[in-house]
């Protein structure tokens, strides 16, 4: 059901003419229907990790281990 469809635009206009038709918005209930039901929502769901994931992302990370670890083998004397 849901694919990507290429857009089709004649590219034989002028950009001002382009631009007056596509920069009017959705103006009808009709239409914003059927670009809702082209596109789906307009929203973007972002995972809440909290700060005790994100700290232990961070500090277990292998470019901080290996940090630590590097200096810890040239402090070591």
């Amino acid at each position: 059901m849901h694919k990507f469809l290429p857009i089709r635009m004649r590219y034989n206009r002028p950009y001002v003419e382009i631009h007056e038709e596509l920069s009017k918005g959705i103006r009808s209930c009709t239409d914003y229907k059927n670009a809702f039901n082209l596109f789906g929502p307009c929203q973007i769901e972002v995972p809440y990790k909290g700060v005790l994931g994100i700290f232990l992302d961070e500090v277990l990370s292998p470019f901080y281990l290996f940090q630590v670890c590097i200096y810890d083998a040239f402090t070591v004397c």
